[in-house]
């Protein structure tokens, strides 16, 4: 009785692809600003199509998939336009090898992370019903926020500037500093949404 949300599921995975190239060309063309408001963008947007699904047309647990595909669809659809007019579309076999070889173990640690994250709904729909899973998944989007608003925006910045970075000579002074106040910054934000997230969503 689930075939329809697995489809579903299966649809989100084939349209998130649309979501990788951009952003990474949005990096190496140094427009971090058009990315954070992208990503700032697309959340508002899932979240409205997941509430507008659930509450009003009360499609259940389809709300959340249709939700992420709807917002995978517009976000990266506008993106990858804007991607191919630019670079236009080709093929380097000798550039896909290295970036397989670079990335194979990248690949792996992916694959953990998202058995880590998602693992577990399995196993919570055997030792409870379906409506507790659903609203456990609800409360672990709202987790992601501060993923969303602390690490990502930092991140989109962060990852080519520290190859930049590694050229100079006060380099570990600086990454000592970044994971410092980075960290700082997470748990701050952390304990925040700790305190506050049941006024909010009230």
């Amino acid at each position: 009785k689930y075939t329809g949300l697995v489809r579903l599921a299966a649809c989100n995975l084939a349209v998130v692809a649309l979501y990788f190239v951009p952003p990474v060309f949005l990096r190496v063309t140094g427009r971090f600003t058009t990315l954070v408001k992208v990503n700032l963008i697309r959340l508002p947007i899932q979240i409205g199509m997941n509430v507008l699904f659930l509450v009003h047309f009360h499609l259940g647990p389809a709300s959340i998939f249709l939700g992420t595909l709807i917002a995978n669809l517009i976000i990266g659809g506008l993106m990858s336009v804007m991607v191919f007019r630019e670079v236009g579309v080709a093929f380097d076999k000798g550039v896909a090898k290295d970036l397989y070889r670079y990335g194979a173990p990248l690949i792996v640690t992916q694959f953990a992370t998202f058995i880590l994250t998602y693992g577990d709904r399995p196993f919570l729909r055997v030792v409870t019903d379906l409506t507790s899973v659903g609203l456990y998944t609800m409360a672990y989007s709202f987790a992601f926020l501060l993923a969303t608003l602390a690490q990502t925006p930092f991140d989109l910045v962060w990852e080519p500037k520290k190859f930049e970075i590694a050229k100079r000579p006060d380099r570990d002074g600086i990454y000592a500093r970044v994971f410092v106040y980075q960290n700082v910054t997470l748990l701050t934000l952390a304990v925040a949404m700790s305190l506050f997230v049941h006024g909010v969503l009230r």
